[in-house]
């Protein structure tokens, strides 16, 4: 399937976001997974702290936690201990 974008609406969301030049990337599909990865980490950083968020009362929701591991401000309770970790759920 070709792009659903144009490259002129995707440049559009880089600025929207204050992708840097140098970070954007318009032809995703010759990158290899680690390329791939840090852009996509790049985008999603650049994205959290340009778009508007309803409902930021506190700093302790999973927004902020995303921003303050993604800005090093602190590191991701998800990896770095079980206890953080959501418990299974169980099938009845």
């Amino acid at each position: 399937m070709a792009g659903a974008y144009t490259k002129e609406q995707v440049a559009a969301y880089y600025g929207r976001i204050d992708l840097p030049k140098d970070a954007q990337k318009f032809d995703v599909a010759s990158l290899d997974s680690k390329a791939a990865l840090e852009h996509l980490k790049q985008l999603i950083k650049a994205h959290l702290l340009s778009v508007p968020f309803e409902n930021l009362v506190s700093g302790n929701n999973m927004y902020m936690i995303i921003i303050r591991c993604l800005t090093g401000q602190a590191e991701s309770p998800l990896l770095s201990s079980p206890q953080h970790r959501p418990a299974p759920r169980r099938v009845v």
